[in-house]
């Protein structure tokens, strides 16, 4: 597959995330943010509860313990192991990637994530606990904590990226200075290129 064409498919992905981005801004005036976006340095990564729409495209099952697993990562109990597949994508996507996961059992318990971008952050946080993070398309990803031993998810959340926040965020701030820098001028003066004090928040699509 050529690059043109991958690139292609990273576009289409994004687009429709940016629908699931564009609910999150506008309801960002009354979001409950730890930090308001206007008061950011830079752009940053930030958290929303977990969207269900994601749910079908996260499995967990059980396979057969291969001959030979491709470079296993230890568990600080030095008897569990995962595992990352990552997807070939010189092919036709969509793509997945399993992480596959020995807890000392006849089988090993698989998470398969499905239509992916990519999946590289994975790490054991204690003896049982493996915390992964997949990325869907470039502005959206999901926070993973699975207890292997249960084979149950414990925590899940979706990751934003925060760069489109913080350009409306700081665009609004600015049109907000202006307008007051233009209520503070003698009645009759003109100004060129000022917002108008009643300008709506507009929420623009990222440069493809």
């Amino acid at each position: 597959m050529s690059r043109v064409h991958i690139a292609d498919v990273r576009v289409r992905k994004d687009a429709m995330l940016f629908v699931g981005l564009m609910v999150a801004l506008l309801t960002a005036a009354t979001a409950d943010w730890h930090t308001s976006p206007d008061k950011w340095k830079e752009p940053r990564l930030f958290h929303r509860p977990f969207d269900e729409q994601f749910a079908s495209r996260i499995v967990l099952d059980h396979c057969a313990i291969p001959a030979a697993a491709r470079k296993p990562e230890m568990a600080p109990n030095h008897a569990y192991w995962f595992a990352l597949i990552r997807p070939d994508q010189t092919k036709i996507g969509p793509w997945d990637s399993d992480i596959l996961v020995f807890t000392e059992r006849d089988s090993l318990l698989r998470i398969r994530l499905r239509d992916i971008l990519e999946c590289h952050e994975v790490a054991w946080v204690n003896e049982k606990l493996l915390r992964i993070r997949v990325w869907w398309g470039r502005i959206c990803a999901t926070d993973l904590i699975v207890d292997v031993e249960q084979a149950q998810i414990v925590y899940k959340e979706m990751v934003w990226d925060g760069a489109i926040p913080f350009q409306q965020f700081q665009e609004a701030k600015k049109q907000s200075q202006a307008g007051a820098a233009n209520r503070k001028q003698p009645v009759g003066a003109q100004t060129k290129g000022t917002p108008s004090e009643h300008s709506s928040f507009v929420v623009t699509p990222p440069d493809r």
